[in-house]
């Protein structure tokens, strides 16, 4: 369960790095009874955008063919997760965040169960559900008014088959719902009668988002793993000049460095197409976004025995080939995590 305001940058949870093992499949606990982590923490977050809103710094704009501003805000990294593991150690339940969706910055709380099969695999029913919506402009095209603000969240399934026949493979798929409350995309663009009211409903951002991923982990030992994750990701949103899909490919390795330090780091990297020409620029948009984010750990930092310190990096960019919807985004998180 996170307890967390202010998580504006969609890129950033792309590209926040993992903890050792979080990118395999989550193994069965070795005993029974109750298990799980909890964090604190801060960070501090920047981005160029007029899709999502951090603060009021890009709340105007002057024209909709101009690159976004910047925008910059601080937030609190509070989060706590339980699972309770069976006493046949093939199942257990659980309630909060994963760890690896934490460092990712993902704070979707999670509800699922997980089971082994002996010689099969392990297999993930895991219900998504946003604690704290995110920031979003109602109509980010409105030029020369403070744009209102409005809430996005996404709830949804994901299902996961891990460690397929003992292998180093896992298989996700995952359906979300991309909910904007107050979705009012071109409505200045309309009373101008600059698009009729057929192509401002190509501007709606509602709809699903659907991933599936095939991930390969290679455990080098000692807590050190390197993963590569492709993904095929389709965002099926009802204003079809935003609907786009495409595919992704993202490296991660955790690496020890000392005994009592590690470096985790992720590289991501993608390209999505549009369906339908934008009627506000009269041509389809494009994607193509690349991602580095790093993550050091320190075990038992200060001599905080059953506790360990993290400091996250994150930059990424994604280039459109329409100016307005460019991105960057940056991220940085200082914290602690213990286990139980």
């Amino acid at each position: 369960m996170t307890f967390s305001k202010g998580r504006g940058l969609l890129l950033a949870a792309a590209i926040g790095s993992a903890l050792p093992n979080a990118q395999a499949a989550t193994d069965i606990a070795a005993e029974p009874g109750f298990s799980g982590f909890f964090t604190i923490g801060a960070g501090a977050a920047s981005a160029n955008s007029n899709q999502i809103a951090i603060g009021t710094d890009n709340s105007r704009i002057e024209s909709i063919d101009a690159r976004p501003g910047k925008a910059s805000t601080t937030m609190p990294a509070l989060s706590l997760s339980l699972t309770y593991t069976f006493e046949n150690l093939d199942t257990e339940v659980f309630l909060g965040d994963s760890i690896e969706d934490f460092v990712r910055l993902d704070f979707a709380t999670l509800l699922g169960v997980r089971h082994k099969v002996s010689g099969t695999g392990i297999f993930e029913v895991v219900a998504l559900q946003t604690p704290f919506a995110t920031d979003a402009w109602a109509d980010p095209y409105a030029v020369g008014v403070e744009r209102d603000e409005t809430e996005r969240s996404g709830n949804g399934v994901r299902l996961q088959w891990g460690k397929i026949l003992d292998s180093g493979f896992d298989l996700r798929i995952s359906s979300r719902k991309n909910k904007i409350d107050d979705e009012r995309s071109g409505e200045q663009a309309l009373d101008d009668n600059l698009i009729t009211l057929d192509e401002q409903r190509l501007l709606n951002r509602n709809g699903e988002i659907n991933r599936l991923s095939l991930v390969y982990n290679w455990d080098r030992g000692r807590g050190q793993l390197l993963s590569l994750i492709a993904s095929y990701e389709d965002f099926d949103l009802d204003g079809k000049a935003m609907a786009f899909d495409g595919y992704s490919l993202q490296l991660s390795n955790v690496s020890l460095l000392s005994p009592r330090l590690r470096l985790a780091s992720n590289l991501v990297l993608g390209r999505h197409q549009h369906d339908t020409v934008n009627p506000l620029y009269g041509k389809k948009n494009d994607r193509k976004l690349a991602a580095l984010g790093l993550t050091l750990f320190v075990s038992e930092p200060f001599g905080a025995k059953g506790w360990f310190g993290n400091a996250t990096l994150a930059y990424a960019r994604e280039d459109t080939a329409i100016d307005f919807y460019d991105t960057t985004a940056a991220y940085l998180n200082l914290g602690m995590i213990r286990r139980f």
